[in-house]
Parts: structure tokens; C-alpha cells; sequence
């Protein structure tokens, strides 16, 4: 799912949104502050199938936009495109080889280029699931993500280097477990990672200084407890307050300096929560 800020108005787009209000929106909603309406038309899933857009990124006042659509104003751009404020234009992301769609999950720009990440593989480059365009064409970043059910869940920059969090592992050839970054010549491990080598690391955020994990995990750093949400401060991995989360998250984002969270879970700290919890730092 996605929710965009973009020229004074806001937009929504998820899997399967169709109807807002009575409203057909196709994919994309727009909200004005009165009504709601169809957004940024002219992408294109295929058949009768909307359009999803999953993350974007602003860049020189420019709308990029990523997710599951074949086509942007009738040219074949697989999943990343750009919006203009009056029309979509593709950015030549390739397929995969059988020619079935990518999903991209997110996208950043990093050191002034676009990167993103997703499930998706081309059968040339040997690699999966997390790309940069430069000028002269697409590239597997660092040779891509390794392993045969890898994808890339979330991009985050965060001092000086690109993040990548996901589901792969460093056994199968990666330089970390779930997450790992990029300072623009090779992939390095974020400290001493995550305990159990098979988790998933489902989204970050940077808030005071501090990069926030959070996915389906129980160990960060060989030994500190963290459930399902841990710290990065450049150089040591924390967990945070000793929460204990019943299931996983999958979502977070910082807002007024708090901390705010959802996912599967029921529980915080023993106490009913269901799906959406704050963090409030007193520090």
C-alpha cells in the first residue's frame, strides 16, 4: 500500500482499491481535502487489472512511482515510472526473462541516482532484486541480492550509505542476513546482524540519528534480545525499552517524534495491541 503527499494533494493506491466513495479510482486515489477522484491516470497492469503503486520518491519535484503496472501512456515500463504532474513516462526497468511483471517495492535515490528493490531477476546479470539506473541503462547493485526466494523489502539511506532490508541470508553469498548497505562500491554487513541467518526485516526508518528495523526477528548482534524491532546508531546495534512483540511488524514510521508501528501483532508487552503501537521516547 501506498499514501503520497504530493503538490498540496494526497494520493492512495493498494492491492485490489477500486472503489473510494462510489468512486471508481482505478487503482489510484487522489484526495483534494473535499473529495476523492482518480489519480495519475494512464498506468496500466494489463487485461482488466488495476494498477498498484507500493512506494515513491520525489526528486526534483518529480514523482517517481513503483510497484505492479505494465504500462505508463501505452509504454511498456515494467513496475517504475515517472509522473510529471500531467503524464506518466516509463523508465525502460526490464522484465523478468520469461517476460512475466516485476514487483518493485521501493525506490531512493542515492548519491543523485535512482535505485530500487523488489522481486525480480534478470537471467544475464546473476544477481536479484535490488537495481540503479545510471546513464546507461539498469545494473544489478553489487551483483544484486543472492538466493533463490530473496526480495528486497525496504531501501533506507542512512549516513552516507544505502540500506537494503529483506528476506535473504548470508550464506547464500550475501554480505548480511536481512539487511545490509551499500556505500557505493560494495555491500557490507550492518554490524554483526541478526542471530537466526533466516529472518525477514520488513521495513526501516531513520529518526533522531538512529536507523529503526523492524520484521519477524527475536536476536540482533549474536546475543542482545530484540523482538521483532532493533536499533542501528552507525556503529552498535540496541533493542528498544525490551518490548516483546507477539508477531510481526511490518510497518514503521516516525511522526512528531514518536516512534509508530504496525503489523500482525496482538500483544506489547503482554498487554492487548492490536496491529498499530507508538513508541514514545523520552530520552
Amino acid at each position: 500500500f501506498m499514501i503520497a503527499r504530493y503538490k498540496e494533494q494526497l494520493y492512495l493506491s493498494g492491492p485490489g482499491l477500486t472503489i473510494i466513495d462510489e468512486v471508481n479510482v482505478k487503482g489510484i486515489g487522489k484526495w483534494d481535502g473535499i473529495k476523492w477522484s482518480p489519480g495519475m491516470p494512464g498506468l496500466y497492469y494489463g487485461n482488466d487489472d488495476n494498477p498498484v503503486l507500493d512506494n515513491y520518491a520525489i526528486h526534483d519535484g518529480i514523482f517517481y512511482g513503483v510497484g505492479a503496472f505494465r504500462s505508463a501512456e501505452g509504454d511498456t515500463c515494467n513496475s517504475v515510472a515517472y509522473w510529471d504532474s500531467q503524464k506518466w513516462t516509463g523508465l525502460g526497468f526490464p522484465p523478468w526473462s520469461d517476460n512475466s511483471l516485476p514487483r518493485v517495492f521501493r525506490i531512493s535515490f542515492f548519491k543523485g541516482q535512482l535505485y530500487v528493490g523488489g522481486n525480480f531477476s534478470w537471467a544475464q546479470s546473476g544477481g536479484a532484486d535490488i537495481a540503479q539506473l545510471d546513464s546507461t541503462g539498469w545494473h544489478m547493485v553489487g551483483g544484486g541480492l543472492k538466493g533463490g526466494i530473496s526480495n528486497a523489502f525496504d531501501l533506507q539511506v542512512y549516513k552516507g550509505e544505502l540500506y537494503v532490508c529483506g528476506r535473504f541470508n548470508k550464506f547464500e553469498g550475501n554480505a548480511g542476513s536481512g539487511i545490509m548497505r551499500w556505500n557505493g562500491q560494495q555491500w557490507r554487513e550492518v554490524g554483526a546482524g541478526f542471530c537466526d541467518p533466516n529472518i525477514t526485516v520488513t521495513a526501516m526508518t531513520v529518526h533522531s540519528g538512529r536507523l529503526y528495523v523492524v520484521g519477524n526477528f527475536d536476536c540482533v548482534d549474536n546475543d542482545i534480545p530484540a523482538s521483532n524491532i532493533a536499533v542501528w546508531d552507525g556503529e552498535h546495534w540496541s533493542n528498544l525499552g525490551h518490548s516483546v512483540f507477539n508477531n510481526t511488524i511490518s510497518c514503521i514510521t516516525a511522526y512528531r517524534g514518536e516512534i509508530y508501528v504496525g503489523g500482525g501483532f496482538t500483544e506489547v508487552d503482554g498487554q492487548p495491541c492490536r496491529s498499530l503501537a507508538r513508541w514514545v521516547d523520552y530520552e
